[in-house]
């Protein structure tokens, strides 16, 4: 039995919402998928539920394109329409932000900077095959670290505002700890997410920069062409990018179903040899077990072997799969606490990597206390005590500082 046909919570709306939008949650599904899509829209269904569920995972275009395929009499009309309306402004937007991928691709290039981009545009194009059909909200671009201040002013000086006012100085401690920081564009409504880690720097699983550098890939956009990960890194990036937001939208599972879809001959010798360097098998293994039980992806029986040797993977899939189609009482993680992200530090299996997990949200100096006192580079080590003391009166005698 795969999980898509396992007991929902009394928490949710119902079996039948549920599997019409895993039925939909595909670019291309099969002849029966569709068959019982068709079947599904003919009872009774609470369609408000269905389209919030739709619109918190970001499958709402795949939901129109199969709505679309059907005999769609029994769909309430002004639900159709609500839907296509979201699709074609998803599509739009879509549209916009890869025409601005590609003029800040020009742009680093001109300036002889190294960039690659990866999710946004790309996986739309590598994955789905159709800009219209993955919902995305911002441009990932990845630099390396050395060209971070200059990357940095490149953004500005194109009209970004920083996500942090830095100092260059600032800016080259900021990126020793971190892994990225945003830039939003007011009068273009476009936010850019700059990297020059695709993981959070120090833990075992984050790769190399040097590793991702070695082999790219390039995605062509008309007469342009995009550096990318190769399907291999990306994979196991989308492994991981999901686990550390506790798999709570569907589309990050779409997104791996997808890859698999359009790159059956993935070099899965590789993806082991990676993982087990690395540390990410349990990263992995979920994801790829999430694809496969939620939308029917195709792993090899070796593979499926290996994941089925974890016991933890079918528990945690479970609590996923009953999480993914409850109503949350927040809409996103900005306001989760330590005991939300309790997926996350399972799927952590390094000793060295929990620890650091405990460090790293708690100690690691921010733009928040460099804001509060500005010291000297040779006295940075100071901010350590300024963040404890800042963390203490916020948290212990409510001063918010």
């Amino acid at each position: 039995m795969t999980l898509a046909s396992a007991t929902i919570p009394a928490q949710s709306s119902g079996q039948a919402e549920i599997e019409l939008l895993l039925c939909c949650s595909h670019t291309h599904p099969e002849p029966h998928q569709l068959t019982r899509i068709q079947a599904l829209v003919r009872q009774p269904l609470d369609w408000t539920y269905l389209v919030e569920r739709a619109t918190h995972h970001n499958i709402l275009p795949l939901v129109d394109r199969q709505l679309q395929q059907i005999d769609s009499d029994s769909i309430p009309s002004e639900v159709l329409a609500q839907i296509h309306a979201n699709f074609d402004g998803n599509f739009q937007r879509n549209l916009h932000l890869t025409a601005e991928l590609l003029k800040l691709s020009q742009l680093f290039k001109t300036h002889q900077i190294p960039m690659l981009s990866f999710k946004g545009p790309i996986l739309a194009q590598i994955a789905y095959g159709n800009l219209a059909l993955r919902q995305f909200l911002d441009i990932d671009i990845l630099v390396p670290e050395a060209d971070v201040v200059r990357a940095n002013q490149l953004l500005v000086d194109r009209g970004y505002q920083s996500q942090f006012a830095l100092t260059e100085s600032q800016q080259i401690l900021y990126a020793g700890l971190r892994n990225e920081h945003w830039f939003w564009h007011e009068e273009k409504q476009v936010c850019v997410d700059l990297h020059w880690s695709i993981l959070p720097k120090h833990f075992s699983f984050t790769p190399d920069p040097q590793l991702l550098w070695s082999k790219t890939e390039k995605v062509e956009f008309g007469s342009q062409s995009i550096d990318t990960l190769i399907p291999e890194h990306l994979l196991l990036f989308l492994c991981a990018h999901g686990a550390k937001h506790n798999w709570w939208r569907l589309y990050w599972i779409c997104d791996i179903a997808e890859l698999l879809r359009t790159h059956p001959d993935l070099d899965w010798a590789s993806i082991h040899s990676l993982a087990g360097r690395f540390g990410t098998k349990r990263m992995l293994f979920l994801g790829l077990y999430l694809a496969h039980q939620l939308l029917g992806a195709v792993l090899p029986l070796s593979v499926l072997t290996e994941i089925e040797s974890d016991p933890t993977i079918p528990i945690l899939s479970i609590e996923i799969h009953e999480r993914l189609f409850q109503i949350p009482a927040n809409s996103d993680d900005s306001s989760w606490t330590w005991k939300d992200y309790a997926i996350y530090r399972r799927t952590i299996t390094s000793l060295r990597d929990r620890l650091w997990y405990l460090v790293d949200t708690i100690l690691p100096p921010t733009p928040l206390e460099w804001q509060i006192v500005t010291l000297p580079r040779p006295l940075f080590p100071l901010y350590y005590l300024v963040r404890l003391v800042r963390l203490i009166l916020k948290h212990l005698f409510r001063i918010d500082v």
